[in-house]
């Protein structure tokens, strides 16, 4: 796949999360996601999880973890957070993960096995409605052109109300930069929800995607969802995937922005 050797290798930065910000370490979490389908005309397998455990007085960690399989090429990431929240104020921390993945022969490299690695600083304030959101680090790796470079994130989560859920960033890596924003719309019909999500992914590769998460139960800390969603790019790219998510305990306390990142929800 002509765009899957670039969009994996900065895809360990690109991650966003949904969900009320705020809250504090205050008990276990995990959640995950797992799906298929169509990536470009290749198949995709993609399996997502996180655990969050409270330390004392403030403290938590969330650990992540990524197992990706497109065309064969695989891709495993793990990686982990260590901070301090505060519910009413926001939140600070440290952060440090690795991704190894399969990269196909290209004109200027042979094909084989490929390593990123990043390790930083994040900080979350919360201003009512409003979250933001950042991280900034450093980027190793052995891909041509990402050997030792600086990267920054900063997004705005704005929360107006129970149904709607807006998110916009802008992320550098090197000197490239990237923009991205969702929104959500969340429904009910009797026990069944719904979520509504449509977002758009600029820079050095524009992508609208358009998404649609159905549980049968109304929203309890142990919850789950059904999902489809279509993207569609430039240079003629698409994709269709279909799947579930999942989430057992206070999820929303997790930091806002994740350390990797799946093919779903615009290749973020």
């Amino acid at each position: 796949m002509e765009h899957s050797g670039r969009l994996v290798a900065v895809a360990i930065l690109l991650g966003m999360a949904c969900g009320a910000a705020g809250g504090e370490p205050r008990s276990p979490a995990a959640s995950g996601e797992l799906f298929f389908g169509s990536l470009d005309g290749d198949t995709v397998k993609s399996a997502y999880g996180t655990l969050t455990l409270p330390i004392a007085n403030q403290f938590g960690t969330h650990l992540e973890g990524l197992l990706d399989d497109v065309a064969g090429e695989s891709a495993f990431g793990v990686g982990g957070h260590a901070y301090w929240q505060n519910g009413d104020r926001g939140l600070l921390g440290v952060i440090a993960a690795t991704q190894k993945f399969d990269a196909p022969a290209t004109d200027d490299l042979p094909g084989g096995k490929r390593r990123i690695s990043v390790y930083g600083v994040e900080g979350e304030l919360y201003l009512g409605i409003i979250a933001l959101a950042g991280q900034i680090g450093r980027l190793d790796s052995n891909l041509e052109g990402l050997t030792n470079r600086d990267y920054r994130i900063g997004e705005v989560h704005w929360y107006p109300d129970g149904a709607w859920y807006v998110y916009g960033g802008a992320r550098r890596i090197s000197e490239s930069d990237f923009y991205y924003g969702e929104i959500n719309y969340a429904a009910s019909y009797g026990t069944k929800r719904f979520n509504f999500y449509g977002g758009y992914n600029g820079g050095d590769f524009d992508l609208g995607y358009f998404g649609l998460e159905f549980s049968p139960a109304p929203k309890t800390e142990s919850d789950w969802a059904v999902f489809a969603e279509v993207q569609n790019g430039e240079n003629g790219y698409d994709a269709f995937l279909v799947g579930i998510r999942l989430g057992l305990g206070p999820i929303d306390d997790a930091p806002i922005i994740p350390l990797f990142a799946t093919a779903a929800r615009g290749l973020r």
